[in-house]
């Protein structure tokens, strides 16, 4: 999967010069993620860390929540106004949603996969 496009509106950034960058769309707005090599997404997917496995309360349940705040606040600092609107595609268990919720973030999960 390359994305040199805005998911969006289609526009390409002007200033795309690295493999991987965080792009700020300044046709609509969007911030997304600018991928210049072909990526196997099936590739991403496999392995241990996306089995599904309870572990609520767990050690590794805290870090994650903690990384997704650290995350969600950095994201913060990019937005306009008091517009707090999340869209996690491939959401898994939900704990970055989860994590964004708590933080007063209007949020909405879409998961493909039927696990």
């Amino acid at each position: 999967m390359k994305q040199e496009c805005c998911p969006v509106c289609g526009k390409r950034p002007a200033d795309s010069k690295t493999e991987v960058a965080l792009v700020d769309c300044k046709n609509c707005g969007l911030f997304w993620t600018f991928l210049t090599n072909d990526v196997g997404v099936s590739e991403l997917y496999t392995g241990e860390v996306y089995q599904v496995v309870d572990n609520r309360n767990s050690i590794f349940e805290k870090i994650i929540l903690r990384e997704a705040e650290r995350v969600l606040r950095r994201a913060g600092r990019y937005l306009h106004g008091d517009s707090r609107m999340l869209l996690d595609f491939g959401s898994g268990k939900g704990q970055f949603l989860f994590q964004a919720k708590r933080m007063k973030w209007s949020v909405l999960g879409i998961e493909t996969a039927s696990e």
